[in-house]
């Protein structure tokens, strides 16, 4: 598959945050829309009420930088972290790019995968460490 078939797409997905379904429709390219899930990423940490205490628990415990930017703060670790793990989730040409993102932030991917299959609830972040 060419390059315009793996990062342009006008289905849909559909992030359900509990009591909340957001539609996107993608029609651009996606690594264009890292900004997007940046700022979503920041609207689940509080609709989570994800703390930057125990974000960082879960950043430290996989020991490596997010980015340069997510180094600013928690919450800009959050939201970096969901960015590239939405655009992994969303790459359905690869598989590689999903599972290199567990290997690499295996404590990110744990907390955002629940999220993403909604199964987070507020006790998780207590039994992950």
């Amino acid at each position: 598959m060419g390059l315009r078939k793996r990062f342009f797409t006008e289905e849909p997905f559909n992030l359900s945050l509990i009591t909340k379904v957001y539609t996107f429709y993608i029609k651009q390219n996606v690594g264009n829309n890292q900004t997007l899930f940046h700022e979503i990423g920041h609207n689940i940490q509080t609709k989570f009420k994800i703390k930057d205490s125990d974000w960082k628990k879960v950043k430290d415990s996989d020991g490596n930088s997010m980015s340069s930017y997510g180094d600013a703060t928690e919450g800009e670790d959050l939201a970096e972290a969901f960015a590239k793990f939405a655009q992994a989730k969303l790459n359905k040409d690869s598989l590689k790019e999903l599972e290199d993102f567990k290997k690499e932030y295996p404590n990110r991917y744990e907390v955002l995968n629940k999220i993403w299959n909604n199964q987070y609830n507020s006790g998780f972040m207590s039994w992950l460490f």
